[in-house]
């Protein structure tokens, strides 16, 4: 069954919030995953962290994500 897209964004959103335990990192990994933003390009955005620390949480998402769907 294909979900519509109120039910995609909610998930994501959920995800989004169950992984980010710092909440300024939420709007870092949203421009990421969502938009397509590269690592370096969050970084020179002034994302408040190094590479060292996004990936984790960006697979952190990945995987919670493909759980729900």
């Amino acid at each position: 069954r294909l979900l519509p897209i109120v039910e995609k964004v909610e998930k994501i959103d959920n995800c989004i919030e169950e992984v980010c335990e710092d909440k300024t990192m939420e709007k870092w990994l949203r421009l990421g995953v969502c938009y397509g933003f590269s690592v370096y390009r969050l970084i020179e955005e002034g994302m408040p962290c190094s590479r060292k620390i996004y990936y984790p949480l960006r697979q952190k998402f990945y995987y919670e994500l493909s759980k729900k769907i």
